[in-house]
């Protein structure tokens, strides 16, 4: 089961785009009430928008109210590129309207498959995390023709945190699926063993047993 969370405040969600555009190194609001006034008009307008009106006619004054898309172009995490244009033909290919984003969501009886930044927020009673071997997750990165490399310090930072999130969906259960190695598209097997991220979990929840 899914459930959503109650809408965080205005304030709340301008400190998080303002960790979102220094993290895009973009430059400083002239004023800090920059962000909050920008939100307002966009979440909290004094002419209510229709909630039967077209849901990305809607995104898109969100996106150029608050510079999204200048905001995920200049992110270290890409993802948040494919996320808006993903919503936006979305909205479009199955005609939602803004009531159809702003209610709530459940999900029973159902398994629905996400990838770790699309849970972001997100809370489910029970979460699977396939895949996890070293090469996967943490994952190697490309490091020019085909040719791939370990994550540096820092990109094994962010994959460990984004990790975390995925782990952290759970309300009650997490079944993590480890093994050996894995088998690349073009037919290659892959071994380096389970996600070191299991293996350094398990050591410091058992320190006394052998892992």
């Amino acid at each position: 089961m899914l459930r959503r969370a109650q809408a965080p405040p205005l304030a709340s969600l301008a400190r998080a785009l303002t960790t979102l555009r220094t993290e895009a190194q973009l430059a400083s609001p002239p004023s800090r009430l920059l962000l909050p006034r920008a939100l307002q008009q966009c979440l909290d307008p004094a002419e209510l928008y229709p909630a039967d009106a077209p849901a990305l006619a809607w995104l898109e004054q969100l996106r150029v109210g608050l510079a999204l898309d200048e905001v995920a172009a200049g992110h270290p995490d890409q993802d948040n590129t494919s996320s808006l244009a993903a919503l936006a033909g979305l909205c479009q290919s199955k005609d939602l309207v803004l009531q159809d984003l702003a209610r709530g969501e459940e999900v029973v009886g159902k398994v629905l498959l996400a990838t770790y930044h699309a849970a972001k927020g997100r809370e489910f009673d029970t979460v699977i995390l396939p895949g996890l071997v070293q090469g996967l997750i943490p994952r190697d990165v490309p490091g020019g023709g085909n040719r791939w490399r370990k994550p540096t310090e820092a990109e094994l930072e962010e994959q460990r945190r984004t990790f975390y999130v995925a782990l952290t969906r759970a309300e009650s259960t997490v079944t993590m699926i480890v093994g050996p190695g894995y088998e690349t598209k073009n037919g290659y097997w892959i071994s380096h063993g389970p996600s070191a991220f299991v293996i350094e979990m398990v050591r410091r929840l058992f320190p006394k047993e052998e892992t």
